[in-house]
């Protein structure tokens, strides 16, 4: 008989799916509690939660586990990496983490911040936001972009974050203008979309790169690789992450990858080794770096670079292999906890 546990989140995207995915095929019996997909507020998903039993799993921080503590289940904080860099950043209280039986962060940077609150390490549990090794790969078939007017013989620089004010694609959209006329035959790729879509529009055509530039919304993972072996270059400008998972798909797909100097890219791009690093929040050294990627392309360097990089995340980003530490944590929370609660596990 399968053990039973909830998973509660904001929205219900991929990276939800994936979750509960992990969940269920290491034998829990997954209740889903999702804002956005049941049209849930926060105090019905606590009233729901009423009759739920086992563990509840829940993220991101700020806006879903924050809310839910003191419930009678277990409770397992599942952040985000964003949540605890945006309280840090802003300097909001953290020391509620202490009352969560048990905390996944993303990487040591989120690790470090959550031990500011006083959790003890020992309930702080490091899973990477791996990706499947067995679909992003530097083999296999190639996209073929003539279907969005990009020639075979350009070079492509391609971004494919929220357009949302914490990617900062309009940083990506200046750089490419400043370097066009060093690279005539490069073309930008834009995907996703989000709140600022029609603002990125204008600056394109305000800067007049329009005809090298092309927005391709949201495609589906599946596709992913393709578009990613077909690239030249991926780029992201973020000013706040744990681990990008669309980063390490690129890394893993070996293409060299251009990123912000934030501390959750740093841990994976080693400038000289795995990528290039930019300071973040300005498009000047962007364009250098983006400059430095598509120059070196062809040269034995940038070879050597891309397979090292292929080979961090083949070490480290094993999703398969990583994700299997829920099952010790799931299953050991609810026996340590420092209160007594009632308990329905």
């Amino acid at each position: 008989m399968s053990d039973p546990c909830t998973y509660v989140s904001q929205t219900w995207g991929i990276h939800d799916q994936r979750w509960v995915q992990a969940l269920t095929v290491l034998g829990f019996d997954v209740r889903v509690l999702s804002v956005e997909k049941n049209q849930l507020t926060i105090q019905r998903i606590r009233d729901e939660l009423s009759t739920s039993h086992g563990p509840v799993l829940a993220g991101p921080l700020t806006s879903i586990t924050h809310h839910l503590v003191g419930i009678a289940q277990p409770l397992i904080g599942l952040s985000w990496g964003f949540d605890l860099l945006q309280l840090s950043n802003d300097g909001d209280d953290v020391f509620w983490l202490k009352k969560v039986d048990g905390l996944i962060v993303d990487s040591n940077t989120t690790r470090d911040i959550a031990l500011t609150s006083g959790l003890s390490d020992d309930r702080i549990h490091c899973i990477p936001w791996g990706i499947d090794l067995q679909k992003f790969t530097p083999t296999g078939p190639h996209m073929d972009l003539r279907a969005w007017k990009i020639s075979p013989s350009d070079q492509v620089i391609v971004s494919l974050r929220a357009h949302e004010p914490l990617y900062r694609v309009h940083d990506i959209v200046d750089a490419f203008a400043l370097i066009q006329d060093d690279f005539p035959e490069t073309h930008l790729i834009i995907g996703n979309e989000g709140s600022l879509s029609e603002q990125l529009r204008g600056q394109v055509r305000s800067l007049s790169i329009d005809d090298r530039t092309t927005f391709i919304n949201m495609l589906p993972e599946s596709d992913l690789p393709s578009l990613l072996r077909a690239s030249t270059v991926y780029v992201t400008a973020s000013e706040m992450d744990g681990t990008s998972v669309t980063l390490l798909q690129a890394m893993s797909c070996g293409l060299p990858v251009v990123a912000s100097a934030i501390a959750g890219n740093a841990e994976w791009v080693i400038p000289g080794e795995t990528g290039y690093l930019f300071t973040t929040g300005s498009p000047q050294e962007m364009a250098m770096a983006l400059s430095s990627a598509l120059t070196d392309h062809a040269s034995e360097d940038s070879k050597a670079l891309a397979d090292r990089a292929h080979d961090v995340v083949t070490e480290k980003a094993n999703w398969d292999r990583n994700c299997r530490s829920l099952l010790t944590i799931m299953r050991t929370v609810p026996y340590g906890r420092r209160e007594s609660k009632p308990r329905n596990f």
